[in-house]
């Protein structure tokens, strides 16, 4: 997900809590969503899915604050990625705004 260095990661210490795992990956980048983390953890077969909420005190008490063997972490991205400027043609519509005026201009100064 949206942290500094996505990977598998071995710990061997076993009390090893979600924040620490997050941090050991390069923490969460500037936008990763720290509201909506995803914990995989398989138990009795199946496959449990939990949403957690990083900025909530609520995981420090909850049964998934310490993370288990074979635990995925996502951190989901913020929506606001998709239209930032590293993804929108900001310059291509800035320029095409720019040359529609600049002939706008020189049709009004003809006439």
């Amino acid at each position: 997900g949206e942290v500094g260095a996505p990977g598998v990661y071995i710990f061997y210490d076993k009390n090893i809590n979600i924040l620490q795992a997050i941090a050991h990956a390069g923490d969460i980048g500037y936008f990763g969503n720290r509201k909506n983390v995803i914990l995989l953890r398989e138990e009795n077969n199946k496959t449990l899915k939990y949403r957690i909420d990083l900025t909530s005190e609520e995981v420090l008490l909850s049964e998934i604050y310490i993370v288990k063997p074979d635990d995925i972490i996502y951190v989901e991205q913020l929506r606001m990625k998709k239209w930032g400027f590293e993804t929108f043609p900001y310059t291509l519509l800035f320029t095409l705004v720019n040359s529609a005026l600049i002939i706008y201009t020189l049709i009004l100064s003809l006439y």
